[in-house]
């Protein structure tokens, strides 16, 4: 029969021996792990700024917009005044009449 003590070396030779194996390679996906981590997080930071200027270029655009259509209705305001003077006009000197 064997022996607890035996059995536990045998136990503790295997983990090794599974560690020394797999080491080397668990160890390289580490690092490939944090250069891809490393990466990710330049891209995250990219994509921000990225969404930060395009927020920017669209509020920008509204205001332009904005801009654009106050000046469409400031022109209609003015026509409209003219027209009311010219209105006015005419209903005077119909009264005269």
């Amino acid at each position: 029969m064997v022996d607890e003590d035996e059995i536990s070396n045998r136990n503790i030779n295997l983990a090794s021996a599974v560690l020394k194996y797999h080491e080397p390679r668990l160890l390289t996906a580490e690092d490939c792990l944090q250069d891809l981590t490393a990466r990710q997080d330049l891209l995250m930071g990219q994509v921000s700024r990225q969404t930060d200027r395009l927020s920017d270029a669209i509020k920008h655009t509204q205001v332009y917009e904005m801009i654009t259509q106050t000046k469409i209705y400031q022109n209609k305001l003015l026509r409209l005044q003219k027209e009311m003077i010219d209105l006015s006009e005419r209903s005077q000197k119909i009264k005269v009449r």
